[in-house]
């Protein structure tokens, strides 16, 4: 695993967002941030996806549920899917899996 993805592992989100607060950001800022999709254990075959958002300071944010729980997934096509229909608009986003990151960025031109 790179160093970057080291980093936002050893931490903990800085706070976790519900779903409408996840639409309503996204909406709002939809150039401003990046999403990261990653294993939530080591190994466990579930997935967790955290927003980064670039301002004066990074601010990192988990997802989620209803009940106040960290949202999981159970596939990766599943966190994919969330990504893709939430985030439509981002950037940037990273898969990090067992050392490996698959980065995808949005050329310029389809942006916005």
């Amino acid at each position: 695993m790179n160093s970057e993805t080291e980093k936002i592992r050893s931490k903990s989100p800085t706070e976790a967002l519900t779903m409408r607060q996840v639409e309503a950001l996204a909406k709002a800022w939809p150039d401003r941030y990046s999403v990261i999709v990653f294993e939530a254990e080591k190994d466990s075959g579930s997935w967790t996806v955290e927003i980064f958002f670039a301002g004066i300071e990074t601010r990192h944010y988990g997802i989620e549920t209803g009940r106040g729980e960290p949202k999981i997934w159970k596939t990766l096509l599943g966190a994919i899917e969330f990504v893709t229909k939430f985030f439509p608009d981002t950037a940037h986003v990273k898969i990090s899996f067992r050392g490996w990151d698959f980065t995808y960025t949005k050329p310029e031109m389809d942006r916005g």
